[in-house]
């Protein structure tokens, strides 16, 4: 495993912090990244993926687009699966009651 050089690291954290608007730190991995896509094409994008979820009570946040492909790999695909993310939150969620 290669690490990234901490000059580069701490040029992406400043980016971040001047420029939320087109950067993000990808919720799995922890990378920053450049935006790729607005945070409409985003929700769209998640309508699109998850059709069970239109008032997306799902737990989300931004990732990078190779968490992204990973997450679809692992489920075999969302479309295939439709409840199969739901059932793994609740599986995995300390905020059941």
């Amino acid at each position: 495993m290669t690490f990234p050089n901490i000059d580069d690291v701490k040029k992406l954290e400043k980016l971040l912090i001047q420029h939320p608007d087109k950067y993000f730190r990808c919720e799995c991995c922890e990378g920053i990244f450049m935006k790729g896509s607005t945070e409409e094409q985003m929700m769209e994008e998640y309508r699109k993926n998850f059709p069970n979820d239109p008032e997306r009570k799902m737990p989300c946040g931004i990732i990078c687009d190779d968490c992204y492909e990973e997450i679809l790999e692992e489920f075999d695909g969302f479309k295939k699966k439709p409840n199969l993310m739901m059932e793994y939150y609740k599986q995995w969620s300390i905020d059941e009651g």
